[in-house]
């Protein structure tokens, strides 16, 4: 699911209208501590190309309740291997 909520950030973030000058987007789940903080980290390294720890201190620095090292470090593996694959097909 990482390819296409990336791509949902990405779209969702190009929609510009002549009366807004800024688009904020919401992406959340239920607690907002892990998945959608997984999401946004793997938007930031593909698209920001951050390194993960950038990315991941971008999203804690918006909201400090982000943890993804409850299973040791079984997230960021799973994000820098998505990160791998996105960036490979842009």
């Amino acid at each position: 699911h990482f390819d296409e909520c990336v791509e949902f950030i990405k779209k969702a973030l190009e929609k510009t209208n002549v009366f807004i000058f800024f688009i904020q987007i919401i992406v959340h789940c239920i607690a907002g501590v892990s998945r959608s903080a997984s999401m946004v980290i793997a938007y930031f390294m593909k698209h920001k190309q951050l390194t993960y720890h950038q990315a991941f201190h971008e999203v804690k620095s918006k909201r400090r309740i982000v943890s993804l090292s409850f299973n040791s470090d079984k997230p960021q593996r799973r994000i820098h291997k998505a990160s791998k694959r996105l960036l490979s097909q842009a």
